[in-house]
């Protein structure tokens, strides 16, 4: 599906793609404020940046095993989505700011062989209670869960080496933070 295809079609509520679809541009339903429920096919690998941008009516993603490549901002601003489930997901290239302003987001399953967490990804998820990071967590980048205020519980994996600068800024509600004996880290960024 092409770049900005269905982008503001904001009456669509119901998204029902081809099985064999691999690839979402950019923007394609962007702003779509109506959809509330999208089913991802099994050969989708590639979503674009913006892709679905401000589908303020979508509660809940379940991606299949086949995505490797998620873009900037893809599901930003997806106001009412409670719920993430990466777990068919072996390993993605999860871009930035793809779940920003997720302010209802409850429930996030990342995939276990995800190295990076980029940029503002989960910033402003201010829903999220507890968080299990993957074991092959290498790095969290920079406001990657920044304004998550409902955040009380987190586990570090063992092989986390970097934490950037404000990583977990305004996290007011982080009461407990589990830090493995054989931590690796070697790196904590100012205001982390």
């Amino acid at each position: 599906i092409g770049d900005q295809a269905f982008s503001r079609c904001s009456a669509l509520v119901e998204l029902a793609l081809p099985t064999a679809l691999t690839s979402i541009g950019a923007g394609a339903f962007k702003q779509c404020s109506s959809l509330a429920k999208l089913t991802l096919p099994a050969a989708l690998t590639s979503i674009g940046d913006d892709a679905f941008y401000g589908c303020s009516s979508l509660t809940s993603l379940t991606f299949p095993a086949s995505v490797v490549t998620i873009g900037d901002c893809a599901f930003g601003g997806c106001s009412s989505l409670t719920n993430v489930d990466f777990s068919a997901v072996t390993d993605a290239n999860i871009g930035q700011a793809v779940f920003n302003r997720c302010e209802r987001l409850v429930k996030l399953t990342l995939p276990a062989a995800l190295s990076i967490i980029n940029a503002f990804t989960f910033s402003g998820c201010s829903a999220l209670v507890e968080l299990t990071l993957p074991p092959a967590l290498r790095r969290i980048c920079a406001n990657a869960f920044t304004h998550c205020s409902a955040l009380a519980k987190l586990t570090l994996p063992t092989g986390l080496k970097c934490i950037d600068q404000f990583a977990f800024s305004n996290c007011t509600s982080l009461t407990t933070l589990i830090v493995p004996a054989a931590l690796q880290l070697t790196h904590v960024g100012d205001e982390a």
